[in-house]
Order: structure tokens, then sequence, then C-alpha cells
């Protein structure tokens, strides 16, 4: 005799089914968004109620945030576009102030989110990523450096290996969305370019390349490549750049820390400043506690997804094995390569602070540590009802990192406020093409107003002139990467305590006024009070305006029309003296100018009107451009590319993107 089974009430049955009814994807995603936005909240929340945020590559004030560097005028024009043009954008549409928080907020849940779209393997999985991702060493020493745009860039590196795969499985020619998020990335981070193609490059290399993805990754290169063409433009036109050379890698240079380098950058740490705070000292002794623990957990689900053969799980050792050796740099049994790679292969010294490779070891871990939790959460090893408690610590490992982050980097960094005598200052001082010169001469340092924590000189963002201000690092064997003919005239100059004839030095700089920000270096600086052609016309406790008395050759007639055009009005004849870096692109009607041994251009002119433009500008113009419009035809391709796959996946909506 047979029994049938008991028949289920409906509720029963809908409850069963519900219980075993994954959750979708895109939930998942979501909620880790939220949980990166959250992370994120808490660390700039002190920074919301107002002042300016300064950090040490991460400055704030009340004027423009595009540089000159993005009409190719200064050394830092590679990186000057289109990043500069988004910052200046958020600047117009929310005020200085909150854009400095926001963008600090952002990459939370790009990357949160980012993560948990690539792994795929539900909720507990997908949150350890999503935590990993925004709470690790790497993160706080970047957000700590004030790395803002380094940290934007690797917050969609999981996005772009996520389309990657993608792209990889579909057996495409060309996918235009992997191809957008790489143009995203180096249009914000020049690292990107090396970081996001060593992702490329391995997707296509892992497990076995196949014609179709060769080409695939050589079209996706040359279609991100297009949002460069104003970096191609600028090196055709000759405009400045950096001078990098060995003692860039020597200062930057990874720091191992106890046991080694190889224990440090597995650990993400090694940056080459040495906090005074850092994570490991946060913790205490609990910090190899907590590595040890998600070592296991990383370990873990390496091991199975390899046992499983997920072509993920030898992506993530991948990043791991060659991200540890490449963060290692000029050090280790490989430095040999690296050294190589610096001196030889093009644009390579975009790398010259090898602990950025750290990015690719994080990468790794993000996927290691959601395979973990799902393999804690699966395995037999362990009683039943130990398994969720043990995934559960083991998703909230990453967060024992927060000490080290929240409320303002654990409450080491507040917002500021600048000086009544910075306020006078920048309402006495001439408008363009008239300049300031910013002492003390040091491209960082402390300031009573940031609670002598270093910054970069703030002064470009704060006074409505054009500032002529130090851009020397002066990390170890480093003063500077700069080309720059005045910096170095002005290095002498205060060397020297202001030489012999410091305001006619002033005025063939089109230096009409030179500030002061008091503090611990006042003492160096009491020479300019015994200086003649010098009058102090502001002497405030915290700053010092000196008017230069001598006039600028010529700035009577001078207008600026921009940073790349000079009217010159119609008066007497003469000689005028452009106030800006001397280059052969500048041209008076056509004309080039003469070199003056300060490092300006001096044109002679007649009494008739005239113009004074930056040739190269013309190119640059158009460069910029081609890199916008090839952005905006990228990210069309796309939505149209995704609209496409999302139409697939509802008629197989079992199909896996990325086995």
């Amino acid at each position: 005799m047979t029994t049938s089974p008991l028949p289920q009430s409906p509720a029963r049955t809908m409850a069963s089914v519900t219980a075993s009814r994954p959750v979708p994807h895109a939930r998942v995603v979501a909620e880790s968004g939220l949980l990166g936005l959250a992370v994120g909240l808490l660390v700039v929340l002190p920074w919301i109620a107002g002042g300016y945020l300064l950090l040490l590559d991460w400055v704030s004030g009340p004027e423009s945030a595009i540089s000159p560097g993005l009409y190719g005028l200064s050394s830092n024009s590679l990186d000057a576009m289109p990043w500069r043009l988004g910052v200046e954008a958020t600047r117009l549409a929310v005020g200085p102030v909150a854009t400095a928080w926001l963008i600090v907020l952002l990459p939370f849940p790009i990357a949160a989110a980012g993560a948990a779209h690539l792994v795929r393997m539900g909720r507990l999985p997908s949150y350890a990523a999503a935590s990993l991702a925004v709470c690790s060493p790497l993160i706080v020493d970047r957000l700590m450096a004030g790395h803002v745009a380094f940290l934007l860039g690797i917050s969609l590196l999981p996005w772009l290996l996520s389309s990657a795969l993608n792209a990889r499985t579909q057996q495409r020619w060309f996918s235009a969305r992997t191809a957008g998020w790489y143009a995203l990335a180096i249009s914000i981070s020049p690292h990107m370019a090396w970081l996001g193609g060593t992702v490329l490059l391995l997707v296509t290399l892992l497990p076995r390349m196949s014609l179709r993805d060769a080409v695939r990754l050589v079209l996706t290169g040359l279609a991100a490549a297009g949002t460069y063409a104003f970096a191609a433009a600028v090196v055709l036109t000759g405009a400045p750049t950096l001078t990098i050379g060995d003692a860039d890698l020597e200062a930057f240079a990874t720091r191992p820390g106890p046991g080694g380098v190889l224990p440090t950058v597995l650990t993400l740490h090694g940056y080459w400043r040495d906090w005074d705070n850092q994570v490991r000292n946060v913790l205490g002794p609990a910090f190899w506690v907590v590595v040890a623990a998600l070592a296991i957990v990383i370990v873990i689900g390496l091991l199975a997804m390899l046992r499983l053969g997920n072509r993920r799980g030898r992506l993530a050792v991948a990043f791991v094995a060659i991200g540890a050796v490449l963060a290692a740099g000029a050090q280790g049994p490989f430095a040999w390569a690296y050294e190589w790679a610096f001196d030889n292969l093009p644009l390579f010294t975009t790398m010259r602070e090898p602990a950025k490779w750290l990015a690719l070891v994080q990468l790794g871990y993000v996927i290691g540590i959601a395979a973990g939790v799902q393999e804690i959460q699966r395995t037999g090893r362990l009683a039943a009802w130990l398994r969720r408690p043990a995934a559960i610590v083991a998703t909230l490992l990453p967060l024992t990192m927060l000490p080290a982050l929240a409320w303002g980097l654990g409450g080491h960094v507040e917002t500021s406020q600048y000086p009544e005598g910075w306020r006078a200052g920048a309402a006495r001082v001439d408008p363009a093409p008239a300049r300031m010169l910013f002492l003390p001469w040091h491209g960082y340092q402390p300031f009573p107003f940031t609670d002598e924590r270093t910054v970069a000189t703030p002064a470009a963002a704060y006074f409505p002139t054009s500032v002529l201000s130090s851009s020397a690092v002066e990390v170890g064997p480093l003063r500077t990467d700069s080309s720059s003919q005045q910096q170095a005239f002005v290095d002498e100059l205060v060397a020297a305590g202001g030489g012999p004839d410091f305001a006619g030095s002033m005025s063939r700089l089109g230096v009409t006024y030179v500030g002061l920000s008091r503090g611990v270096e006042d003492d160096r600086y009491t020479w300019l009070d015994r200086q003649p052609g010098l009058t102090a016309v502001i002497d405030d406790p915290e700053f010092t305006l000196y008017r230069v008395e001598i006039p600028v050759p010529g700035l009577e007639r001078l207008r600026s029309d921009g940073p790349a055009q000079f009217t010159v009005a119609s008066g007497e004849p003469g000689t005028i003296i452009l106030p800006v870096e001397y280059s052969t692109g500048w041209e008076l009607d056509g004309s080039p100018g003469a070199a003056t041994p300060e490092g300006t251009i001096a044109f002679t002119v007649g009494p008739e009107r005239a113009q004074i433009t930056y040739r190269p500008w013309a190119l640059i113009r158009i460069g910029i451009i081609v890199s916008l419009m090839t952005l905006l035809a990228i990210f069309v391709a796309g939505l149209v590319e995704h609209r496409a796959d999302l139409r697939l996946r509802r008629r197989s909506p079992d199909l896996d993107p990325q086995p």
C-alpha cells in the first residue's frame, strides 16, 4: 500500500516558493550600492556642515577648478581633461564647498555596487565584496592623500571587469560598454590606462586567447584612446609636461612595513608617505587578527573557485599575483623588470608610484572574499547552525576598517576656514593678467588653519587672480618635476633671500603683489621687509600682502580674454611683458615674442591695438572636442548594446553572462 504526500495549503506552498526564489541581481547590486553610500556618508558627514576640504592633493576654494593645464599652459596638462571639466561643472552646479566632499563621496557607492555586480553570488557574498571595495588600507591611504581622481577611477574597475567578462562570454568582436568603462576610467585618471589595460589584457589571455578576443582587445583600446585625443594634442603641440625620471621612482617607492615589502603590499599598504596614524596603528594588535581572518576567507574562496574552474577565480589569483609584483616596484626579485619598463615603455612613467598597482590586488581580494563567504555558507565542514553566523562574521570583517575612515578619516581631518587676512588680501589684489606671488615657496606645506596638516598650497583655489606659487613636491631626492623656467628662477630668488633686485624681478614676472601666509617659516622670510620696492599694504597675524612698486612693463595696455588670449589696447609703443611661461606658441599677430631671463615673454608693440594668442590652443581645443565627442559616442553605443543585451536576457533568463 502506498501513501500519497500530504496536501499543502496554498499559503505554505507560496512561502516555500518565495523562500527558494533567488534575490534579483539588480536588487543585490542596489543594496550593495546603498551599503557603499552609507560608508561614504560616514566618511564625509563632518565635512558637509561647511568649510573648505583641504587634503594633501585635493584642495578647494572659491575659485575655478580649471587649471592652466587645460589650455596646455602648465606641466599638469596631461591630467587636466575631461576630469577637471567635470569637477568644474559640479562646482558651478552645487558650489565649491559641496563639490569637494561630494566628489569624495562618489567612489563609495560606485565601487560597492560594481563589486556586487561583478561577483554575482547572492546577498552576503555581495555585501562582503562591496565592503572590501570601500573599506581597506588602500582606500584610507588614498583618501588621506586626497587622490580623489584615482579613487574614482579604481571604483570603475569592477564594472570594467564585469563588462569585459560579459563581452568574452558573448564572443563579441567589439563591446561598446567595455570600451565605455575603460574610456571613462582613463578620462578621470591617467593611471587607469595601465590598471584598466591590465584587467582587459588578463581577461583576453585567461584561459585561452582566440582571434576574436585579440581583436576585441585592440578595438577596445583604440576606441577608448579617442577620449585622450586631448593628451595627444598636448604632446603634438609641445606644451609643457612633467619631467619624470629616476628620482621619482626613488621618491615615490613603496615603503616596506613589518616583514618586508611582500607582506606590506599583500595587506594593501606601502604608500610612500608615512602617516602618523595608519590603519594598523588605529586598530592596534587587532589589525593583524583581522588580516589573518580576511586572508583565510579569501584563500578559501579562491581555492573553491579554482577547484570549480571558475574564470573569475583564475583572474582574481592573477590580479593578486601581478598586482603584488608591480606594487613592489623597483624592489624585490622583479625590480629589474619595473626599472626597465619605467625607462623604456611609452607613458609607463605615469606609474612612477608603484603602490597604485595595489588596486589590482584589492580587485582580486574583492572576488576572493565573496567566494569565501559563499563557500562558508555551502561547506559541509561546518555544522549547519554555524554556517550563517560564520558567513556573517566573514562579511563584516572589512568593516573593521571603519574606525580609520569614519567621521573624517577617524577624526583626523576637519574642514577649514580661510583666515581673515587671506580674505582681505583677495579683495586687494589686481585681476589677471597681473599676478600675485605666493609664499612660503612650497608646493605642499602645513598651515595654521589646517591644524598644521600638510596640504597642496591652495592659493590658486582661493585668490581671484593669477597666482604664481611653487610646484615643488620636495620628496626625498626629488625637489620638482616641473620644467618651468619661472619656477627655477623664483627658487633661486627665495634661496638668495630676494637678491639685489627682487622688486624688479617681480615686475618682469608680471607680479604686482606678493602674499606671505604666516606660520612656522616666518623667520625665513624676514628679508621681504627689507626689500626696496615692496610696501606692506596688509599686515595681518596670518597674512601679509606686499605691493610691488615697480610697474609691470605694458600691463596697463594688456587685457586678459582668457588664459590663451590677450588683447593689447592702443597706446604708447614700447615693450609688454606677458606674465605667462615662455613658449614659442605665444604670438603677437603671428610673430613670437622674446624670452626674458625670468621665463616670461617680452613683446615689442606699436601704438595700434593687437592680439596675443597661444597658437597651440587651437589644436588642443580640437583635442578636447574629439575627447568629449568620443566619450558621448561610446556612451550612446553602450546604451544601444545594453538594450539589446536586456532583450536577450528576457528570452533566456537563466543565462549567466559571466560563467
